[in-house]
């Protein structure tokens, strides 16, 4: 049925030969764009795999319209996976106590995802989806480097409640964070952007709870050394003050860690 769609669809996906629409009509091609963004969220499959693989195969379809498009469509496909996978088993209950549990299921009735889903859901191949993720998003980052920042600290947040320290998985969410610092390094040259980024790193890194010590460790202090870079005094000020959120996590690091980083963070304000 999805093959059939994008049959359906071919032109406005892949375009027409010798025509550059955004060119000639960027309001029309934008909006007919937005329309295809839509489509991803229109496939609906009753088991969870299925539903991975129809959006495997619309990214596919998508990967051949250039990057003009993509722009529209890869975060569709992304946003796409992170919705299936908030509704794993693991992050419900890492989320809810048990009685909030029961009483949510039974206050939505026929409205709770049925058990048949939460056991597909379960059996997802976690990290191969997550990879089909980075692979997806790193695609459109040298393009849209805001825009691929912004889903890699996403992907990062969707992880807690699913991945656990130590695991293959959460060394690809410590890439899908550290891709997000290279971007914001790298391919960002407004002031007003990086103080924005750099306050959504940091945001991303205090929700964060399945970071290993040293994983963490890192992230932190490159975050609080580029917040000590920034061009203009007062957003260094604030960005740096703002780093001090990140290091009272009780469920990443111990506390007297939490205290060590907290006097780096001063001394870098101290030293601006």
């Amino acid at each position: 049925m999805v093959q059939r769609l994008l049959s359906f669809t071919k032109h406005l996906i892949e375009g027409i030969k010798g025509e550059d629409e955004a060119k000639d009509d960027p309001y029309e091609f934008e909006e007919s764009q937005t329309y295809v963004a839509k489509l991803v969220h229109s496939v609906d499959c009753k088991d969870a795999l299925s539903q991975f693989q129809a959006i495997s195969t619309l990214k596919e379809s998508f990967d051949k319209g250039g990057i003009q498009r993509m722009k529209f469509t890869i975060p569709s496909v992304v946003m796409a996976v992170y919705k299936l996978l908030q509704k794993s088993p693991q992050r419900k209950h890492s989320t809810t106590s048990a009685e909030e549990d029961k009483d949510s299921t039974e206050s939505a009735g026929d409205k709770s995802t049925p058990s048949g889903i939460m056991e597909s859901i379960a059996k997802l191949p976690i990290l191969k989806i997550y990879q089909f993720v980075y692979q997806a998003i790193d695609s459109i980052g040298s393009a849209y480097p805001e825009t691929a920042l912004r889903l890699f600290l996403q992907g990062v947040l969707s992880m807690n409640g699913i991945v656990t320290a130590g695991t293959d998985v959460e060394e690809l969410g410590y890439q899908f964070a550290s891709q997000a610092l290279v971007l914001y390094q790298d391919e960002l040259t407004d002031s007003g952007a990086k103080y924005r980024a750099i306050t959504l790193i940091m945001g991303t890194l205090q929700r964060a709870t399945f970071f290993s010590s040293d994983n963490f460790e890192t992230l932190t202090t490159n975050a609080t050394q580029y917040c000590a870079k920034l061009l203009m005094k007062q957003d260094q000020c604030k960005a740096v003050l703002g780093c001090t959120h990140m290091f009272f996590s009780e469920l990443i690091v111990p506390q007297t860690r939490h205290l060590y980083f907290h006097r780096k963070s001063l001394n870098a304000l101290t030293n601006i």
